[in-house]
């Protein structure tokens, strides 16, 4: 057997040429142009790099967008001024802040100063509540990309059992809610489970879908997966390579060519689920534009 290769990168596109319509009828039509502000604390570079790509998908379909820079030595208090000041912008419909930060920074404080309207990342406390009661004002962007993409295959969830692996706010957790609840493309019996699982196969071998986001390499092998199962991989690891002219590349948390030989469907890294959080961060940041001018 040889896995289908889901091509997220495809769907993504599909997603920003939706967009890229919708905000055309916007600008000809009057009304707002969509606007995305991100925060960047401090200057790592893995952060430019990823804010610089947010905001080139940006451009492309029409919507408008700033990068606010941060200096590292920032304080809680200066940065909750920064957020809230976002907050108060008319011209502004989207807020995000660029993680990791500093380690003097209280991250979950800070994110909780984005106003509920403006978090086009799902990530505050008043986002995840919404969401854990069914009510989500944004869906967290990631897992929003990965239902997106097991719908657009046509890779259905009712009834099927999900086991994601890994725990964390910004995958597992929420989008092990989003699964579980009614609703056409979801219904899903889930298992939330995590690397510090005794054996981690017993878990793992019963998934129709696999989700996998622990942030380290090869966390599933070609043993820990059912025959004809879709493995979707959100991790993202940087590995030396010599090969490669920067002398490292991307790969995910799954071993993409020995899981291939067993699963039914595999998501690539690079290539799966990245893009797909980009495009639905942009899809919230025009949702939030169509709701916060009343239409």
């Amino acid at each position: 057997m040889s896995a289908e290769i889901i091509d997220g990168r495809a769907i993504a596109n599909d997603i920003l040429d939706e967009l890229r319509a919708r905000i055309t009828y916007r600008r000809r039509s009057g009304k707002s142009i969509p606007k995305l502000v991100a925060v960047v604390v401090g200057d790592d570079p893995a952060s430019r790099t990823y804010v610089r790509n947010k905001s080139r998908s940006a451009s492309d379909v029409g919507m408008e967008s700033d990068v606010v820079v941060v200096p590292e030595s920032t304080s809680d208090s200066k940065l909750a001024a920064i957020l809230r000041d976002l907050n108060d912008r008319s011209d502004v419909h989207g807020i995000i802040l660029q993680l990791p930060i500093p380690a003097h920074l209280d991250e979950v404080a800070a994110i909780s100063n984005i106003c509920l309207e403006k978090d086009v990342d799902g990530l505050t406390d008043a986002s995840l509540g919404r969401l854990s009661r069914g009510d989500p004002v944004h869906s967290p962007a990631t897992p929003a990309g990965i239902i997106e993409i097991l719908k657009r295959s046509k890779i259905s969830t009712e009834g099927s059992h999900v086991v994601i692996v890994g725990r964390s706010m910004l995958v597992g957790r929420p989008l092990s809610i989003m699964l579980s609840q009614r609703g056409s493309g979801l219904n899903a019996i889930v298992t939330l489970v995590h690397t510090g699982a005794q054996s981690l196969g017993d878990f793992t071998r019963f998934a129709d879908i696999l989700i996998v986001a622990t942030g380290q390499v090869n966390t599933i092998t070609t043993d820990l997966v059912r025959t004809g199962a879709t493995v979707i991989d959100v991790g993202t690891n940087w590995i030396s390579d010599s090969t490669r002219k920067s002398g490292r590349r991307l790969v995910g948390d799954v071993d993409f060519a020995g899981v291939q030989s067993v699963a039914g469907a595999v998501t690539p890294v690079p290539g799966g689920v990245g893009p797909m959080t980009v495009a639905m961060l942009l899809s919230n940041t025009l949702s939030a534009a169509v709701m916060l001018d009343g239409e």
